[in-house]
C-alpha cells in the first residue's frame, strides 16, 4: 500500500504493481505526507485489513486506487509467477481454468477471492492502459517502465486457452467478470475472433508486474 494526502493505492498482485509503485516513488518518495509500505507483511493489504491492524488508520475521503487486469492473462501470469518461485508450485491446467492457483506456502487461492479483496477501490488503473489510466487516477503523467519478473513460457501448451476455456473462467469468477465489463466495456472473450494463443505468448512483464504474486 502507498498512502498520500489525497489517495490510498492498493497493490493488486500481477497487475503492473511494480511499475506503478516505481512511478509513484519517482513522484512522491521523500515528500511530506506520503508513505510507502515495505514488501512484507503489509504490501498487499486492503483498506479493511489496514484499519484492523493499524490503530487510527482511516481512509477518510481519500481516493482509493487499485490496478486491475483482464482475467485470462492475469490467471496465467499468477500461475507462471508461482511456478517460477521456489518451491515452484505448478498449478495443473484444470486447476487454473477453474480460477484457482497455489500460493507460495502451498495453500490454494482463487481469482474471485483476489478481486473481492480489493473491491473497496473507487478508481482503477487498467494494466493494459497503464500510462493513460495512471495519469487519470493521479492527475499527473509519469514515465512508466514495465517490469518483467516472470520468464515467459510461450511453448507451454497449458497456457493456450480456447474460447470455451475463457467463457468457463469468467462464469466461475462473476465478480471479476462484472468489474472487467464495467472497466473495459466488454470481456476479453467477447472481443476475440478466434483462439487464445495471444494470452500464452504475451510476455510476462506486459502488465503482470508485482513484487510478489
Amino acid at each position: 500500500m502507498i498512502e498520500g494526502p489525497w489517495f490510498i493505492w492498493m497493490h493488486f498482485p500481477k497487475c503492473a504493481g511494480s511499475a506503478t509503485e516505481a512511478a509513484l516513488r519517482r513522484l512522491y518518495l521523500g515528500k511530506p505526507g506520503y508513505t510507502f509500505d515495505q514488501p512484507a507483511p503489509a504490501w498487499h493489504e486492503n483498506v479493511a485489513q489496514r484499519m484492523k491492524r493499524v490503530p487510527g488508520f482511516a481512509p477518510g475521503d481519500r481516493t482509493i486506487i487499485c490496478n486491475f487486469r483482464r482475467l485470462p492473462s492475469w490467471i496465467i501470469s499468477r500461475v507462471r509467477y508461482e511456478q517460477s518461485q521456489p518451491p515452484h508450485h505448478a498449478a495443473p491446467r484444470e486447476m487454473f481454468l477453474s480460477g484457482r492457483f497455489f500460493e507460495n506456502d502451498g495453500s490454494i487461492n482463487t481469482a474471485e477471492g483476489y478481486v473481492k479483496h480489493y473491491m473497496a477501490a473507487n478508481k482503477w488503473i487498467r494494466a493494459e492502459h497503464l500510462a493513460e489510466d495512471f495519469e487519470k487516477a493521479f492527475g499527473v503523467s509519469a514515465p512508466i517502465e514495465r517490469v518483467n519478473e516472470t520468464s515467459p513460457e510461450v511453448s507451454d501448451v497449458r497456457f493456450h486457452l480456447s474460447r470455451d476455456d475463457i467463457v468457463r473462467l469468467y462464469e466461475i469468477c462473476p465478480t471479476w467478470a462484472a468489474l472487467e465489463r464495467k472497466l473495459y466495456g466488454s470481456l476479453a472473450v467477447e472481443e476475440a475472433q478466434s483462439g487464445w494463443p495471444s494470452f500464452a505468448s504475451t510476455p510476462a512483464g506486459c502488465g503482470n508486474q508485482g513484487r510478489t504474486a
